[in-house]
């Protein structure tokens, strides 16, 4: 009964990534969310699908095929960076994936562009997801999956809890034992860093201040989400990243939108403009959870902001699911 109710769960679940197209229909939209949400309150077995052409776990209700498959642009900055820092280094890259969840990230960079990478080390402090982060990444050996809450120092902060199916914030009950991304970096002995990416839920400022000795000294690309609300609803300040990578010698920031698209430059940390910027995205008359993705560069960076802009490797990716 159980295998069976597995092997039904996920061909609903693979049926319902099919059907995914119906989103973006003005009178099917509706009723695609609507079964989508009856299925995932019935469902919370582990599913298998298929991400950037590997067969990987999830469980019923991640949300990352469905919004690949939705909005086409969706992760184009991260493609992007990775490009063009191949293309200016000459060299593969190594990455930091901070909120690794179930592996998608890595499998998105690994078959967008490929030859690119050299190593990505995933760290994710929520317990199912790095289960499934191990099981999904055990064939890639230039992946290092580390199962750590990081947050500005080493110390304690709130147990992660599910959001929903495919994310989980600090704002549960009791605690857990937090590091510094410093104090990981020397305790496993991480060299030669590329690329920083973070999408913690609001907790992105956090990880940065615990990051200052190594933005300081080894200057990578930094890619973060910046969500206000996300900041407002974990009680930290949407201002902490950019004050962070000023101080740290970052003076070039560009903006992306929640679907991908390029938003605008700022040059140095901008207190008013920030400000402006999360009271847009906590209005309410804003689009649906507005956000930003941010490249963030350091002052000696060889990279081309308007080469980042134009998003023209990442528009044309081999693996757009």
């Amino acid at each position: 009964m159980l295998k069976l109710r597995q092997l039904f769960s996920t061909a609903l679940y693979n049926l319902f990534i099919k059907l995914s197209w119906l989103q973006r229909r003005r009178y099917t939209a509706w009723l695609w969310h609507a079964l989508f949400s009856l299925s995932n309150s019935g469902f919370k077995n582990l599913v298998t699908t298929t991400i950037h052409g590997r067969k990987v776990k999830v469980n019923f209700g991640y949300p990352y095929p469905f919004i690949a498959r939705t909005i086409k642009t969706f992760n184009n900055p991260l493609v992007q960076l990775v490009y063009e820092s191949h293309r200016s280094k000459k060299k593969t890259m190594s990455i930091i994936d901070v909120g690794a969840s179930i592996g998608d990230t890595a499998l998105l960079i690994f078959a967008n562009c490929p030859g690119m990478v050299r190593n990505i080390y995933c760290i994710e402090g929520e317990s199912e997801f790095f289960r499934l982060l191990e099981d999904n990444m055990r064939n890639f050996l230039n992946v290092k999956p580390f199962r750590v809450m990081l947050s500005s120092e080493n110390g304690v902060s709130k147990k992660l809890v599910r959001i929903h199916a495919g994310t989980a914030s600090s704002i549960g009950e009791g605690t857990v034992e937090t590091l510094s991304l410093d104090t990981l970096i020397i305790k496993e002995n991480i060299r030669d860093i590329d690329i920083l990416k973070i999408d913690v839920d609001g907790y992105d400022g956090k990880v940065l201040l615990g990051a200052r000795k190594f933005l300081r000294k080894n200057s990578p690309s930094v890619i973060f989400e910046w969500h206000p609300l996300l900041c407002k609803n974990a009680g930290t300040s949407p201002h902490n990243h950019f004050k962070v990578l000023a101080h740290a010698g970052y003076s070039c920031f560009v903006f992306f939108t929640k679907l991908g698209e390029f938003s605008h430059f700022m040059s140095g940390y901008d207190y008013t403009t920030v400000e402006n910027l999360a009271y847009y995205c906590m209005d309410t008359s804003a689009p649906d959870d507005w956000h930003y993705d941010v490249i963030a560069l350091p002052k000696r960076s060889t990279l081309n902001p308007l080469s980042l802009a134009t998003l023209h490797y990442a528009r044309k990716k081999p693996s757009p699911f």
